[in-house]
């Protein structure tokens, strides 16, 4: 699920590299809209993984205006982070995986409220950014009976 439309293409070759190279049985539902207006609960699915915009720091293209609302740090995480992964991983399969692509901030300010902390971090490499104390990580939690939203 992305509402970047500019992204159709490259999801269509990540598509049939994934099936070509794995030999997977998977099957791939692409949507191209906004993540909140999403019902989960018609979906089947074992694993999130999702790198969401980083406050206003991305740009989606011919839909960056339904973002343009998200004015404040604060609003962000209230109207957007908050719903969407409380949305997203109250539908996810027991035993399934939750990851998030997202800075430490994000991660501190909103997801440990609402997920405890994460099972695994996955630390990632930055490159060409100037701010060397700069840590972002690929966030883990394995969804058990324990978790409920």
């Amino acid at each position: 699920i992305d509402m970047n439309i500019n992204l159709k293409d490259p999801y269509k070759k990540m598509k049939r590299f994934l099936k070509e190279k794995t030999n997977t049985k998977t099957e791939f539902d692409l949507r191209y809209k906004d993540a909140l207006t999403v019902d989960y609960s018609k979906l089947s699915y074992d694993m999130v993984f999702t790198s969401p915009p980083y406050y206003n720091i991305e740009k989606y293209g011919d839909q960056s205006e339904i973002l343009d609302k998200y004015d404040t740090k604060d609003y962000w995480n209230n109207h957007f982070y908050n719903p969407l992964i409380t949305k997203t991983f109250k539908y996810l399969k027991i035993g399934g995986y939750y990851c998030l692509n997202i800075p430490v901030e994000i991660y501190e300010n909103v997801c440990i409220q609402i997920l405890g902390k994460a099972d695994i971090l996955i630390p990632l490499k930055i490159k060409n950014r100037n701010i060397n104390e700069y840590k972002e990580y690929i966030y883990v939690w394995k969804k058990s009976n324990k978790i409920e939203l």
